[in-house]
């Protein structure tokens, strides 16, 4: 029998649906499980708690727990005080070190906090919001510290407030380059969370889209199952062999799981909006409204209910030669059913016949 006779593909909002839903139960579990782990494990046996205590404490005292938004005076007096009397030779080295330059600390806070050229001329000594000094002989002196442009008014608040908030946020970063306690503790306390997200969102992949999925027939997810779902190939239209359901989280996943351990600033904004808003385009606007797994593993979704399906060709002949199979194969049911009044059955030499 055709394939394309006996697998009805599925609605497009079934797969959307179950797939966003898989999703959230994923997401949600993960979440759940995180933090399972992170007080259960970590924090009775290896101490989490007191040193994420630890670090706070450290933060604290460098006042590096500002929230955004301030007047951006209090992160001025953080910041000079971090590089002019906390780790002036530190910072200096580092950034004389990088650039190959041999700039002053002062220098170096003109160009990294204040954002002024490292070179100033008549053309660049200043922007909008700082200026560099001309010293007595007319030449914009760089190891002066650079003075603020007059300027008033909530935008240019909110801009000086920007403006000193984006080093401020880099202090953490460059505390934990200079202090070797911090650095130790912030090392640990990223491993112990990048391990709970790891083994969190791990179980509940292996359960959501390898256990649920292996032990049904159809190899369908828990909301799939729901929809009343199924994968099959591509190609022959065969219910999806094991190895395929087993790859299928890996296409979808991968990516995302590499996010939750490497966990930058925006990783996992980056994933949901990118990575995993991808997926949903392809099954709303792609010509065949196929996902990525469908696309890398070559199969497709179909409804159970308005589809044939078998696992093999084998079962397929088996079901044709049992007596409910031939009804589908005799003529005479088919004129039967064609001419029973609550159904009409359109085949294609009447749509011939129209033309």
């Amino acid at each position: 029998m055709d394939r394309k006779i006996r697998i009805q593909e599925a609605q497009v909002n079934h797969k959307l649906f179950s797939f966003l839903y898989d999703l959230l139960v994923l997401c949600g579990t993960t979440v759940i499980l995180y933090f399972i782990i992170l007080y259960s494990v970590f924090g009775l046996f290896f101490n989490h708690v007191s040193n994420s205590n630890k670090i706070n404490e450290i933060e604290n005292t460098y006042n590096l727990n500002l929230e955004q938004g301030l007047d951006y005076s209090e992160y001025e007096k953080v910041l000079k005080d971090f590089y002019f009397v906390k780790y002036p030779e530190e910072i200096k080295n580092q950034f004389n070190d990088y650039y190959s330059k041999d700039y002053s600390i002062t220098h170096v806070y003109n160009v990294v906090v204040c954002k002024l050229n490292d070179e100033p001329s008549f053309d660049n000594y200043k922007t909008d919001y700082f200026s560099y000094i001309q010293d007595d002989s007319g030449k914009f002196n760089p190891d002066l510290l650079a003075i603020k442009v007059e300027g008033s008014g909530k935008v240019y608040e909110k801009n000086m407030s920007d403006l000193f908030y984006g080093s401020y946020s880099r202090l953490k970063d460059l505390l934990e380059t200079y202090n070797e306690e911090y650095r130790t503790l912030v090392v640990k306390d990223f491993n112990q969370k990048a391990i709970s997200r790891g083994v969190a969102f791990g179980i509940s992949l292996v359960v959501f889209y390898l256990i649920i999925p292996l032990t049904n027939k159809n190899g369908a997810t828990l909301f799939e199952k729901k929809y009343k779902l199924a994968h099959v190939n591509a190609k022959d239209g065969y219910l999806v062999k094991k190895h395929k359901i087993i790859l299928r989280p890996f296409v979808y996943y991968l990516i995302p799981f590499i996010s939750l351990l490497v966990w930058t600033k925006n990783s996992m904004i980056i994933v949901l909006l990118g990575y995993l808003f991808i997926n949903c385009l392809l099954l709303i606007f792609s010509k065949n409204n196929l996902d990525l797994s469908e696309r890398f593993l070559y199969m497709t979704t179909c409804s159970v209910e308005e589809s044939l399906l078998f696992e093999n060709e084998k079962d397929e002949i088996a079901y044709f030669n049992s007596a409910e199979g031939k009804k589908i194969e005799d003529p005479d049911y088919l004129n039967k059913l064609s001419g029973a009044k609550e159904i009409k059955l359109v085949t294609s030499r009447d749509e011939e016949l129209k033309k």
